[in-house]
């Protein structure tokens, strides 16, 4: 999808951007430019505690960042949907996923919850179909991640394919990220 000029309701443009996902063949490339801004940024550099979603389809791969982190003694947490909002447990390795609602791997019963004491000093990688130039994301309709992080202190990080930067409209409860990374090519 590329820039618009008409900003479109978020409902519309969410079943826009579902339905017109392509495998493209230069991913691997896009994902790995994405996680290497990532992981070479300051902020990056100076978390210990790092909280991101478990990607599937055609969003921007999570699993390079998950298994880089186990690598190199970061912590790492991805989300459980329990109810109406998400818990971070930290994985220490790719096998503490399995697969929960919505077919989105998950962690399984064992692993540990992310502790709250963590959060100022954390950074949450946040899932999107899109982003706009002000930081808000366009999420898949389920208000978890807004949820989430009207109540999170940590930096809130944004990854994003540079042709899915685009404009919509934005309603009161959304919430932006702190920071985007858009992939160079």
């Amino acid at each position: 999808m590329s820039q618009c000029n008409v900003i479109m309701d978020k409902a519309e443009l969410r079943k826009t951007l579902i339905a017109t996902r392509i495998i493209d063949h230069d991913r691997a490339k896009k994902d790995g430019s994405i996680l290497k801004k990532l992981i070479s940024s300051d902020i990056f550099k100076k978390t210990s505690v790092i909280l991101s979603y478990v990607s599937v389809k055609e969003e921007i791969d999570t699993k390079e960042l998950i298994s880089y982190c186990i690598r190199n003694s970061k912590r790492i947490a991805a989300p459980k949907i329990i109810g109406k909002d998400i818990s971070f447990f930290y994985i220490n390795n790719p096998c503490d996923l399995v697969v929960g609602q919505f077919g989105i791997p998950e962690p399984n019963g064992k692993c540990e919850i992310f502790n709250k004491d963590d959060l100022s000093s954390s950074i949450c990688i946040t899932p999107a179909l899109a982003y706009n130039e002000q930081n808000f994301r366009l999420g898949y309709g389920g208000g978890y991640y807004d949820r989430f992080l009207s109540r999170y202190s940590g930096i809130s990080i944004g990854l994003c394919y540079k042709e899915n930067m685009i404009e919509f409209s934005t309603e009161e409860h959304d919430i932006p990220v702190d920071q985007l990374i858009i992939s160079e090519c």
